[in-house]
């Protein structure tokens, strides 16, 4: 089963991105520098804490919940006016699937945004998918370092949304958001 629902999630997450990449090569080498451009949308950066647990089994399938909060980088062509500062508190359950035979993990969750400041406050929702390491630092493993890279999908964004800004993101169709982040998880002695 465990197989099965990994398979379906990597399916839907190239079919995501290969649709995506198919449209920016019929628009040649310039189309796949601004289909690369298009993943990034407004710049965030942003820190957040974690907890997480180990689900019961052989299986080493453990379960996040992740608080985040971010703040939009300076951006000329995404955001008019370019001055202007948008954040982005983020609510993230996700479950994390170890792969066999590779030091990595696949990612899957929702997560829930709320954007404001210079917008008016709304919520929106997105698919994460990712990629992770976990690679210990310490002799006794209980500290990880945990680098990871994917998407997250976010269904198109209303016509209201980020008002009164405008703001260069798709209203008709999906937005895929690149994510690059880096973790350090902490394991508390007796667990997992």
């Amino acid at each position: 089963m465990k197989r099965l629902i990994v398979n379906a999630m990597l399916v839907v997450f190239l079919g995501a991105a290969g649709a995506e990449a198919a449209a920016a090569q019929s628009a040649g080498a310039g189309g796949i520098l601004d289909w690369i451009h298009k993943l990034s949308g407004p710049q965030f950066f942003g820190v957040g804490i974690t907890a997480y647990g180990t689900l019961q089994g052989e299986s080493g399938i453990r379960a996040r919940l992740s608080v985040v909060h971010r703040w939009s980088i300076d951006e000329e062509e995404e955001v008019i006016p370019p001055e202007s500062n948008i954040t982005m508190w983020t609510l993230q359950p996700t479950l994390e699937f170890p792969l066999k035979d590779v030091p990595l993990e696949l990612v899957v969750g929702v997560a829930f945004h709320r954007f404001q400041k210079d917008v008016d406050p709304f919520w929106h929702y997105s698919v994460p998918v990712l990629i992770q390491g976990r690679f210990p630092v310490n002799s006794s493993k209980s500290v990880l370092l945990r680098p990871g890279v994917g998407i997250h999908v976010f269904p198109a964004f209303g016509p209201n949304d980020f008002l009164p800004l405008n703001v260069d993101v798709s209203r008709d169709t999906a937005e895929l958001v690149l994510q690059l982040f880096v973790g350090i998880d902490f394991r508390l002695t007796g667990l997992r």
